[in-house]
């Protein structure tokens, strides 16, 4: 069953918060189809989409002794309006020319942004 919180909200949102977002790119490897099964495939292609970004770095009380949290963790915000693609765990987000590898991936009920928590 679809949310009644998708669609218009997602735009609305998307609209009114990109200028607070960075431009960015999310990278899929994408493997090619193997043919023959005693002949290995050729070697992955990039697929490349544009976004818009945001990355945070997670408060001191998620890290350190005892934290949930390790030190390289950080989360990207996506605004998914921007995105023209879902994103997996195993994508890489690059930001200000900084490649992040995404670990888990989680989304608002509004589908308005993707989370991901990447290092």
């Amino acid at each position: 069953m679809t949310s009644p919180l998708e669609g218009s909200l997602a735009k609305t949102i998307a609209k009114s918060m990109a200028f607070m977002f960075l431009d960015a790119s999310l990278h899929r490897d994408v493997e090619a189809a193997i043919t023959n099964a005693a002949d290995p495939p050729a070697p992955a292609s990039v697929s490349s989409f544009a976004c818009k970004a945001i990355i945070e770095t997670q408060t001191d009380s998620y890290r350190g002794d005892g934290g949930l949290v390790v030190d390289t963790t950080r989360k990207v915000l996506i605004l998914a309006q921007t995105l023209a693609t879902t994103p997996v765990p195993g994508d890489r987000i690059i930001i200000r020319g900084v490649t992040y590898g995404v670990m888990t991936v989680a989304s608002d009920p509004a589908l308005a942004t993707w989370e991901c928590r990447v290092g």
